[in-house]
């Protein structure tokens, strides 16, 4: 669930949100029904990845909402039913949508962590860090006050127990740091100008030998309160 206060913003609205960005994402569209993903999937001519669509479900991974590298029109509308079943059993009550559809990333790339959250002394700050499985089981992040400079930003990046593995380690290239600085400059302006959003979760960003891309995102904004006469 989200947290107390806040409003979980729909993969649709956070997918526009980083396309006004400029911030590199895969796609993201709603299907609600079996037949509708399946053509949604053939449209995009790739394996694809279906998600659970829903306001109230912030973890899809949690109660069986996320199905990775599918194909075909029988799997996809069977995987559809099975992770609706899912979510209905592992999250009761929640307001299930449907799911999203997006093509499968590029393989090959570094999972990293990129997020903003509202601190109410501070304001915004930024968060980095191995991401995926590793943000759980290694917590290896670097925090930074925003508004940042490039510098700024570079330093935190440099001062995870993990970043060799960024610049490159036994014969491996290095990733490309400049498209992670322009990720975390985007999100950290989107933080900025909106300021209504309290939480942004990229996770995971893959950060390629060249070029990165956002697989999946999570944003909070504050509930507006109504003022009782």
């Amino acid at each position: 669930a989200a947290p107390t206060g806040l409003q979980l913003l729909t993969a649709g609205d956070s997918a526009a949100l980083l396309k006004k960005a400029a911030i590199p994402a895969v796609a993201v569209m709603h299907a609600a029904s079996p037949d509708e993903a399946a053509a949604l999937a053939r449209k995009l001519e790739a394996p694809v990845v279906l998600k659970i669509a829903s306001p109230d479900i912030a973890h899809k991974s949690d109660v069986g909402g996320v199905r990775l590298n599918l194909s075909g029109d029988e799997e996809i509308r069977h995987t559809y039913s099975e992770i609706m079943a899912a979510a209905a059993a592992g999250a009761a009550g929640a307001r299930l949508e449907g799911v999203t559809v997006s093509p499968m990333a590029k393989s090959g790339g570094l999972e990293v962590i990129v997020g903003v959250f509202r601190d109410p002394q501070y304001g915004p700050v930024l968060m980095f860090g191995l991401g995926g499985i590793f943000t759980e089981i290694y917590r290896d992040v670097q925090f930074c006050l925003l508004p940042a400079s490039d510098e700024e930003i570079l330093q935190t990046i440099r001062t995870i127990t993990g970043y060799p593995l960024l610049a490159g380690v036994r014969g491996q290239k290095p990733k490309d740091q400049a498209a992670l600085v322009e990720i975390i400059k985007g999100v950290s302006q989107l933080a900025i100008d909106n300021p209504e959003l309290d939480q942004i979760d990229l996770n995971p960003v893959l950060i390629y030998d060249e070029g990165a891309c956002v697989v999946d995102v999570r944003m909070f904004k504050r509930r507006e309160i109504g003022v009782s006469t």
